[in-house]
């Protein structure tokens, strides 16, 4: 139907790893889509370096994804860039769910070994691709495709029982505030940021339901009960005058960071940390 049956959901967020695609996949893929992707693309092998899960975010993504839908065909992609990339710890994940894997790194790193380019071809910085170099990664993506569809269907693939990783993020949910199973007492948190990190497709703030600091000294407190808990807070804009400060966290009394929403540097960037990870 010249490409009529085909959404493209580019849900992809500047700068952010693995465990922040976890948190938002439901209401960034799923929901966008209004069903269970036929094809899921998964790339955070640029931005995964050092990421507070060691991979667990990823794991989660993909076996929640096969689960939901097993006809889902989940595909690891991993970006190149002048500098390390994590496609080494996630390919043992990959190849733990028996997932195709695209690596263009590896397909950089032997192009440029061949001189058919040079860097600068590919690259416009140390890890942005020029338009010649997204059309090579949409072209390995492509041509993954092909040689699946010539290729005799083969057994459903079973999910294993175990998950790769320990302490996995299982049963993870996002909350938004209005889950009954979560008490919040917003203190003097009870404004709303209106300028947070925006995402390409809508070009509008990505986390419309937020907590943000009004006046007052009052503390933002929530009572759960849960084995994981990622916190994702936004590193203000060096180019704004009026800085954030700094949030203290506590958990069950005891203190466990300090996060400073208005760090050199910052540009409205989102910073996802683990603050509880227990078994």
């Amino acid at each position: 139907d010249n490409g009529g049956n085909v959404i493209f959901d580019g849900a992809g967020l500047s700068g952010t790893p693995s465990p922040l695609g976890l948190i938002r996949y439901e209401s960034d893929v799923v929901k966008t889509l209004g069903s269970k992707p036929d094809i899921l693309v998964i790339e955070f092998a640029v931005n995964d370096g050092g990421e507070c899960t060691n991979q667990r975010a990823f794991e989660a993504l993909v076996r929640n994804a096969l689960i939901a839908n097993p006809n889902t065909a989940v595909i690891a992609l991993y970006a190149a860039a002048t500098y390390n990339n994590t496609q080494i710890q996630m390919k043992r994940v990959a190849d733990f769910y028996e997932i195709p894997q695209i690596s263009i790194m590896d397909v950089y790193n032997l192009a440029k070994g061949k001189n058919l380019f040079k860097q600068t071809d590919f690259f416009t910085d140390s890890v942005h691709p020029t338009k010649d170099g997204h059309s090579l990664m949409a072209d390995a993506l492509i041509n993954l495709f092909r040689e699946v569809d010539a290729q005799p269907l083969s057994e459903m693939f079973a999910i294993p029982e175990s998950w790769y990783k320990q302490k996995p993020f299982a049963n993870f949910k996002r909350i938004l505030g209005d889950d009954e199973n979560v008490k919040i007492t917003k203190g003097s948190f009870s404004s709303v940021d209106g300028n947070t990190q925006s995402i390409k497709k809508t070009n509008k703030g990505n986390f419309p339901q937020n907590w943000h600091h009004a006046s007052g000294e009052e503390v933002f407190k929530m009572e759960i009960n849960c084995k994981n808990l990622l916190f994702v807070y936004k590193v203000q804009g060096s180019w704004l005058t009026q800085k954030f400060g700094k949030a203290e966290v506590y958990v069950d009394g005891v203190k466990v960071a300090t996060y400073d929403g208005g760090a050199a540097g910052g540009w409205n960037n989102c910073e996802t940390r683990l603050i509880i990870d227990e078994e």
